[in-house]
């Protein structure tokens, strides 16, 4: 089968964007899990990483502190 995580490494990405969706889910421990997943796997590619839907402070304050570079509101 296909995954869409395949692709990265064959496009010509240069962005990983984090969808709304799983901002609002890393309130709870599995969603933070994936959101930080995310955010290592596109350090250890060398994408830069773009959180959407950002809203709050501690959203804001959440992903600063997981290393994401660029933050992008609702």
């Amino acid at each position: 089968g296909y995954s869409s995580l395949g692709y990265l490494r064959r496009l010509p990405v240069q962005v990983m964007k984090i969808d709304r969706s799983l901002l609002v889910d890393a309130v709870n421990q599995n969603g933070r899990a994936v959101l930080i997943a995310m955010v290592n796997l596109a350090r250890e590619l060398g994408l830069d990483c773009v959180a959407e839907g950002v809203e709050t402070l501690e959203q804001f304050q959440l992903l600063r502190d997981v290393g994401c570079q660029r933050l992008q509101g609702y």
